[in-house]
């Protein structure tokens, strides 16, 4: 079987999604000064797609940010990864300021949805430094690593097909040569038969411990700690606080029941109210996204 035809077998055009699809179910509001959710997780566990499930939920305006969208760019990777990416410590810097900015610019009214490996600490420390003024809920998404290979699989292979399906669109245009377009399909099959669920385990495996390491060397308040355990801890001014104040996981209902695990357990803290509406999906605005700078 050539590689063009096993390429495009794989999934019929229009097909794809780039998350799990969701129409809210219920519309939030934040309420009691909290400007919104930080959302955290290993990779592949859902993060990205729980931040914009909740995106979609929120009353009227708010702003997204996908942290890890930024860190990808600044790296020159074009898809989705697994795999670590070796950089300099200014593009955490960069990625933590625009958190530390859009915490700022939230309110209640026009919230930030914010999903990135360490966005907790931020959040973490601009509250403890002005707590009458500044909340915002720190959430942590969990996932069994098999479940959590099989998403970036075929989150991958959805990537891979999105480029087949460009280049068959440059070649009828005539914007690459037919030699061009067959390296570039054998790059892609090439790419596809590395992609198992093993492979991308001990991807995951790897990466974690290597962004832990870097994390450890340039913000000591989570130095030598798992910031994708539930009890995870910072210090901040010599004291010790819990990173996370809600936690949820994606493992048996998917994205759209920690979707429902997360809103309920914001109302329970006293971050959001149920808000009875009319509202249409299109009737919502989105005032800032930065995912075209993903979970970092």
């Amino acid at each position: 079987m050539s590689a063009e035809r096993q390429l495009s077998g794989s999934l019929d055009r229009g097909d794809r999604s780039q998350q799990e699809a969701l129409q809210p179910t219920e519309i939030i509001r934040f309420i009691n000064g909290y400007r919104g959710v930080t959302i955290a997780g290993a990779p592949a566990v859902g993060g990205s797609s729980l931040g914009i499930a909740i995106r979609e939920c929120i009353d009227g305006e708010s702003f997204f940010y996908d942290a890890g969208r930024g860190i990808r760019s600044a790296t020159g990777h074009r898809r989705s990864t697994t795999k670590y990416m070796p950089r300099d410590r200014s593009k955490d810097d960069a990625v933590d300021a625009k958190t530390r900015r859009l915490v700022e610019r939230a309110t209640p009214e026009h919230p930030a949805i914010i999903v990135g490996k360490i966005a907790a600490l931020e959040a973490l420390k601009l509250t403890l430094k002005d707590p009458q003024r500044i909340q915002i809920a720190r959430a942590l998404v969990t996932c069994d690593r098999k479940k959590a290979a099989a998403r970036a699989v075929k989150r991958t292979l959805e990537d891979i097909d999105e480029e087949f399906f460009a280049l068959v669109d440059e070649r009828k245009a005539g914007r690459i040569s037919e030699a061009t377009f067959t390296i570039k399909t054998l790059e892609l099959s090439e790419i596809r038969a590395e992609t198992t669920i093993s492979a991308t385990i001990d991807d995951i495996q790897n990466r974690v411990r290597e962004d832990l390491a870097f994390w450890w060397t340039i913000r000591p308040e989570i130095a030598d700690v798992d910031i994708y355990d539930e009890r995870a801890t910072a210090i901040v001014n010599g004291q010790r606080y819990s990173l996370y104040n809600i936690r949820v996981s994606t493992n048996h209902g998917g994205v759209k029941g920690a979707t429902h695990d997360l809103i309920e357990k914001l109302k329970e803290i006293g971050a959001v109210e149920g808000v009875p509406t009319e509202k249409t999906q299109d009737e919502k605005v989105v005032v800032f996204e930065a995912s075209k700078d993903q979970s970092r």
